[in-house]
Formats: C-alpha cells, structure tokens, sequence
C-alpha cells in the first residue's frame, strides 16, 4: 500500500488502499460523515463504517510529496478512474470522529500472531479464522475479513485478555481494528459452533 503521487488537489494511491478505503468506508448516506475518507494532518488516512477503522500511516517520504503538491487535510472520496486508483477532494463538511479513542492501547494487548494474511484458499483461510475467534473470544463478522485478501503484506494480530473487545491487525503502514459482535455475559460460545454459526 502506498500513496503514488499527488497532483490537482487529488491523490493516486495504489490499488489495495484503493480496495481497502472503499471496503472499509460507510456506505450508509445517513452517516454522510462517514462515508468519504478523511485525510489527518498528512499523517493519517482514515476510514471507517462506525464498526471498524482503517488508518493508514503516512510516510515521511508520502508527506514530502503531499506537501510539496499543497494536498490539504479533509475529506476524500475513492475513486477509480480508467486505470487509476485515485482521492478526490469531497465537500463534507463537520469534524471527523475522534477515532483515537477507539485505537486500542497494543502494550495493553497481547501478541497473538504474526505474518497474518487472507490467501483466499478456503482451508487455509477457515483454519486462520478460528484461531482468531478462539484468540478474541469473541464472535466476529466474518466479512470484515475479506478486505485483508487486498493486502500485498502481512500484520500481526494482537487482541486483549477478555472478551468482547476490539481486535488490531497492525503492520508497520497500516491498523486495521475490528469490533466484535455482542453478546451477553451469560452467553457461552462453544468455539466448535463458531465456524458454522458464521458460515465458514
């Protein structure tokens, strides 16, 4: 993943941060502030359906060119055109959520995995789910893992040591956070149902 070049106001980006803003982002009209990508102080490209957030980590080689091109903070909208993967400046207007305070702490998680990817191989990929479920204990939309078969590299998985809390996927350019579905506290999950009650 990487931001290729600016240029206009717009910014090219490569096609799995394309696939993976466009995933991520609200599709949901009534959350209009919610739906474009948010750009934070060329550090941080955001995005998020109010169920998980996506930041990508700006480098400071990716800063220097969206300096230099007077790429200004604010909404965008993923956009491919022809054969280009581009942000194109959207007029939303009203404050990005405070998406820090959902970013959890990782010295206060545990380090489950590493070299974490989606190869889209059934087997492969089932067996990658469970472990992560039985890790989280927790139940998770098993859609919000599609998005990591974009990925051209992999991440580790930290979680923390109770349930019902928000799980990291966190590489060195990217975090990508996940929250769980919710149950009650009196609600035991037989991890051997889990497979089948998410329909892997």
């Amino acid at each position: 993943m990487k931001i290729v070049r600016a240029y206009k106001g717009t910014i090219e980006i490569t096609r799995d941060l394309y696939l993976t803003l466009e995933d991520v982002r609200s599709k949901d009209e009534t959350r209009y502030f919610l739906c474009p990508v948010f750009l934070e102080d060329n550090e941080n490209l955001l995005a998020t359906d109010g169920k998980r957030l996506f930041q990508y980590k700006i480098s400071q080689e990716e800063q220097i060119v969206l300096n230099e091109n007077n790429i200004e903070d604010g909404y965008y909208m993923p956009a491919k055109i022809k054969n280009k993967f581009i942000l194109i400046p959207d007029a939303t207007q009203g404050q990005y959520p405070s998406w820090r305070k959902v970013v959890p702490d990782e010295s206060a998680l545990v380090h489950r995995m590493e070299d974490v990817t989606i190869t889209g191989k059934t087997d492969q990929d089932s067996r990658l789910y469970f472990n992560i479920f039985i890790y989280a204990k927790s139940a998770i939309n098993i859609d919000y893992f599609k998005v990591m078969k974009n990925w051209n590299e992999s991440c580790n998985l930290f979680t923390a040591d109770v349930a019902n809390k928000a799980i990291v996927f966190s590489s060195n350019s990217f975090k990508y956070i996940v929250m769980p579905m919710q149950f009650d506290d009196n609600m035991g999950i037989d991890p051997e149902y889990i497979p089948n009650l998410l329909g892997i």
